[in-house]
């Protein structure tokens, strides 16, 4: 494919500014697996187990029908947690799939930037063009 030498700015400046924004949403990606994978239902045990700890030194004797309560809850919940994990799990599958996707665009867009830059480290005359300075140029192209 035939590349025009002055399109190439333009190009490379959609190529950057399109890595830019995948950068982002991996790290939205990474950021919302780090959500679903928090340790939500460790820190619920624990505080029910505290709650029941405090009220057997402060010499509380809890009736049957309470603690029944407290394993009908504990069941529910349990029911409740295994439920959400599951679907968390496919949440972090999706989002693990869009990574992924990303990902594989990067590296095009890497393929094509340097595909990029080797056309426009020889100009028409045969000259080697200063790659700095059209990457320099390349930075203020999405200001203007």
């Amino acid at each position: 494919m035939r590349i025009e030498p002055d399109s190439i700015l333009e190009t490379l400046g959609e190529i950057e500014l399109e890595r830019t924004e995948i950068a982002l949403k991996l790290s939205m990606y990474g950021g919302h697996i780090a959500h679903l994978r928090r340790p939500d239902d460790v820190q619920g045990a624990d505080r029910e187990r505290q709650v029941i700890a405090m009220y057997e030194r402060v010499g509380v004797i809890m009736p049957g029908a309470i603690k029944q309560r407290f394993d009908d809850v504990r069941a529910f919940h349990a029911s409740i947690s295994a439920n959400r994990k599951i679907h968390l799990a496919d949440q972090v599958d999706d989002y693990l799939e869009r990574m992924a996707e990303c990902e594989q665009r990067l590296k095009v867009l890497k393929a094509r930037k340097n595909e990029l830059l080797a056309v426009l480290s020889n100009d028409t005359e045969g000259r080697p063009a200063d790659v700095a300075a059209a990457e320099a140029r390349l930075v203020e192209l999405p200001g203007n």
